[in-house]
């Protein structure tokens, strides 16, 4: 009687691990999908602060892009100091706050 235990112990713990590695497999899922969501959200600030930095019409009557992040920071075009973002964010994926520039189009 003793083995028969001992074997459905052993069950129990297989299915027990298991389960635990599901469920962590899960719960990773659900980190990646929060940071990616995150990301969105960034994305989504930094596309409407270059935005309102390309609409400040300059005194000649010209539009211009930021040439980098810190620019959205302070815009000094203009008299008065104008912020369009309040920081340069963290990639929730990398943990840096390194962002890449894509040109083209």
């Amino acid at each position: 009687m003793r083995g028969f235990a001992y074997l459905w112990v052993l069950l129990l713990v297989a299915m027990m691990g298991l389960g635990l590695a599901a469920g962590l497999e899960v719960f990773q899922t659900s980190v990646q999908r929060d940071k990616e969501m995150e990301l969105l959200a960034i994305g989504r600030q930094f596309r409407a602060a270059i935005g309102r930095y390309y609409e400040t019409m300059l005194l000649n009557g010209r539009h211009d892009y930021p040439l980098s992040l810190e620019d959205l920071l302070q815009d000094q075009r203009s008299p008065g100091i104008r912020r369009h973002l309040r920081k340069v964010f963290v990639d929730p994926l990398t943990g840096k706050a390194e962002w890449g520039l894509v040109r083209g189009f």
